[in-house]
């Protein structure tokens, strides 16, 4: 296991730290359910990060550790988002958001919302809430998850393909006529051209 990548040990670190986890939004996996009207957006391959309305955390319920000029007009109410930079840079972002000192290097970092937890009304109507908000308390490191009408099942594909070819993940399908939820659901998958690789633990050193 010595060429492991980190973005693996992540994953494999996720086994280990549940205790405090959050009840955030998860996806199940698509599997050519009716997706017509929904809205469709590319899956970045970063690290949540979960906004409390105080302080910014991982899906585990761990405190991250941004710079006072990252979180800088933030609200005081929910965000769920991606801590990302570009297409296959994992590695990167992880070496910076799980740094627990506040460096100047969160500037490479964007927050891309993708939710607004608790918020009353449907995706569109949450999703509001926050654009208002930072249109009066703007924030340069602030992206909104771009979001598309999917019309029909060969649009999801084309679409998929668009993302991969420009070296993304894959895309998520959401039904945005719903009041906010938590917890895994069929009202939001995850579409992939390849499943996720698996592993077995077999051992753990503590450090």
């Amino acid at each position: 296991m010595k060429n492991i990548s980190l973005h693996m040990l992540f994953a494999f670190s996720l086994l280990f730290s549940t205790l405090n986890a959050l009840t955030l939004q998860k996806a199940n996996r698509y599997n050519d359910q009716n997706i017509t009207g929904w809205v469709m957006s590319e899956k970045l391959d970063g690290i949540r990060g979960y906004w409390d309305g105080t302080q910014m955390l991982s899906r585990q319920g761990k405190p991250l550790f941004p710079s006072a000029a990252f979180v800088v007009n933030f609200p005081p109410f929910a965000l769920d988002g991606e801590l990302w930079t570009k297409a296959s840079d994992f590695e990167h972002i992880a070496s910076i958001v799980m740094d627990k000192s506040a460096s100047d290097l969160w500037q490479q970092i964007t927050y891309n919302i993708f939710e607004v937890p608790d918020a009353e009304g449907d995706f569109y109507a949450r999703m509001k809430k926050a654009e208002n908000w930072f249109a009066n308390y703007p924030n340069t490191q602030v992206r909104f998850v771009r979001q598309k009408i999917c019309q029909s099942r060969d649009a999801l594909e084309q679409f998929l393909n668009e993302v991969i070819a420009k070296g993304g993940e894959g895309v998520m399908v959401k039904n945005p006529d719903v009041d906010y939820f938590s917890g895994r659901s069929d009202l939001i998958l995850k579409v992939k051209k390849a499943d996720d690789m698996e592993g077995t633990v077999v051992g753990i050193k503590s450090g």
